[in-house]
């Protein structure tokens, strides 16, 4: 007991030759095996034409010169961070310490995120960076 073929379906698959559809491909006359690459080195010259360096990019100053900015950046982002800080320098320490090496670490991210946002914000630094002196000359002969 099968279930019912369409009549039309019947009729197609009487009128198709399903063998010569099923059999495996032969090859074209054409088809035949492909050379491999030449083994002739390529001459070294270069595809496109050398482009000039780029310019340097002007230096950005990235400081927030403004008291009233710097008193919201302080509140709204040092105070969390700041919060939280202590929140974990207090986790790490309080109870019996059971790993005083996890708790001397956990200290130390603490006292990052306490001092990051206020040392970016209120960190005084010199206008131009104080490179290394040559033999015989100081620090301070370098700065303005």
């Amino acid at each position: 007991m099968g279930l019912p073929v369409d009549p039309t379906l019947t009729s197609l698959l009487e009128r198709t030759n399903l063998d010569e559809l099923l059999a495996p491909e032969k090859p074209a006359p054409g088809d035949g095996p492909v050379d491999g690459p030449s083994t002739r080195p390529r001459p070294r010259t270069p595809s496109r034409a050398p482009q000039p360096p780029a310019p340097r990019a002007a230096a950005v100053d990235y400081e927030i010169r403004s008291p009233i900015a710097r008193g919201c950046i302080l509140l709204m982002l040092g105070g969390p961070c700041i919060g939280m800080g202590l929140l974990l320098m207090e986790k790490c320490w309080s109870g019996p310490v059971e790993h005083p090496v996890l708790s001397m670490m956990g200290t130390g991210v603490a006292l990052l995120m306490i001092a990051a946002v206020p040392y970016r914000l209120l960190g005084r630094r010199p206008d131009t960076p104080v490179a290394t002196p040559s033999p015989g000359r100081s620090v301070q002969a370098r700065r303005p």
